[in-house]
C-alpha cells in the first residue's frame, strides 16, 4: 500500500513561492517516480515531528513528539536537490523555516523508495512522517498507524543502529537513552 500524507495548511505552496522554493511542474507524490520525471518538482510535504532530552529521560518517546514543521523535497530526474520546511503557529500562520540540501535530503527519497519494498509496509497503511531527536544527532522517517510504528535512521545516524534498516521505537529508544542521559549530564556539570 502506498505511504499516506496528510494534506498541508492551505497557503503553503504560497509561503515556498514567496521563498523562491518553486517548480516546473506540478507536485508529485513523494516515492521513486518523483524523481523519474526529468522536471523539477515539489513532493507532497510530510511532516517533521521532534522529540526532547526530558521525554526520552520519562521513556515516554513516541507519545512525547512534536509537530515542527510541514517538508517539501525538490526533486529532478536526477536527484533530491533540497528541501524546504514551513512551520505553522497556534494561530494557523505559516512561515518559511528554511532550506536544506545536505545528506538527509536524498536519504529521505532512498529510504521511502526503500520501504516501499519492504512486506511489512506493503501490507499496511502508513503515515510518512520524519522524526529529529536533536541530542542523539538522529533523523528517521517513521512510518506510523494506529496500530505499529516504524523508524528507518537516515543516513548518517548514531553508531549503534544502521542507516536504512527498520527499527520497532523500543529498540530505538534503548539506543537514544544513553544520549540523553549524557547531554543531560552534560547539561548540570556546565551549570555547576
Amino acid at each position: 500500500m502506498p505511504l499516506k500524507l496528510p494534506k498541508p495548511p492551505g497557503g503553503a505552496d504560497n509561503v515556498l513561492r514567496e521563498y523562491g522554493f518553486a517548480a516546473r511542474g506540478r507536485s508529485r507524490t513523494l516515492h521513486a517516480d518523483s524523481v523519474a520525471t526529468g522536471e523539477l518538482a515539489i513532493t507532497q510535504p510530510h511532516r517533521v515531528y521532534v522529540i526532547g532530552r526530558d521525554a526520552i529521560l520519562r521513556d515516554e518517546f513516541l507519545n512525547a513528539v512534536r509537530p515542527v514543521a510541514w517538508r517539501y523535497l525538490l526533486v529532478n530526474s536526477d536527484a533530491a536537490l533540497a528541501a524546504a520546511e514551513i512551520g505553522e503557529d497556534e494561530n494557523g500562520s505559516l512561515r518559511f523555516l528554511g532550506r536544506n540540501d545536505g545528506t538527509f535530503v536524498q536519504g529521505t527519497i532512498d529510504a521511502v523508495n526503500n520501504v516501499q519494498e519492504i512486506d511489512e509496509v506493503k501490507q499496511h497503511d502508513f503515515e510518512l512522517r520524519l522524526l529529529r531527536i536533536p541530542f542523539a544527532y538522529l533523523v528517521a522517517l517513521w512510518l506510523h498507524n494506529s496500530e505499529l510504528d516504524l523508524l528507518v535512521p537516515l543516513p548518517p545516524t548514531v553508531a549503534e543502529l544502521e542507516p536504512g534498516k527498520i527499527y520497532g521505537p523500543e529498540e530505538v529508544l534503548t539506543v537514544v537513552k544513553p544520549y540523553a542521559i549524557a547531554s543531560a549530564r552534560f547539561d548540570a556539570d556546565e551549570s555547576a
